[in-house]
């Protein structure tokens, strides 16, 4: 007898250019531990150009989105190799890796829209009466 199963709730997407400048998200998951716990809310900033060992958010394609489970992931960078110039026919491709356990993950520039740079953890303003602002606490974790 087959299963029906209810199909997976609407996820949430905000494409990259309707995300402010400075933003703040909450890590979820113990993959980057011990340099980010879980729960941890981090700042990102769209404008500075991520290098290899940054903390960075991939913010996925809506279509990948959904395959991977999730809008983004936050993973240090290992590096960027853009598409060659010769060929529109390949893709370029993004290497990041987690700390815990050590894993790499390998994705392909037409999935990822954006890779922003980690400048901090941050923490809710208390000074802003429960709206969604935070100030920057600590400078961007190293891992």
């Amino acid at each position: 007898m087959a299963t029906a199963f209810p199909p997976p709730p609407a996820m949430p997407f905000v494409h990259p250019d309707d995300m402010p400048q400075l933003y703040a998200l909450r890590g979820t998951g113990r993959c980057m531990e011990p340099v980010i716990n879980d729960g941890a809310l981090l700042t990102f900033d769209k404008e500075q150009a991520p290098e290899p060992g940054d903390v960075v958010g991939l913010v996925f394609s809506h279509a990948y989105a959904q395959r991977w489970g999730a809008p983004g992931c936050v993973k240090r960078l290992k590096m960027a190799l853009p598409p060659p110039i010769f060929s529109r026919a390949f893709d370029g491709l993004v290497v990041v890796e987690q700390i815990n356990p050590p894993r790499t993950y390998t994705f392909r520039t037409s999935d990822v829209l954006a890779a922003h740079k980690c400048v901090g953890h941050a923490e809710p303003d208390p000074d802003n009466k429960g709206r969604a602002r935070f100030r920057l606490k600590q400078e961007a974790p190293r891992c």
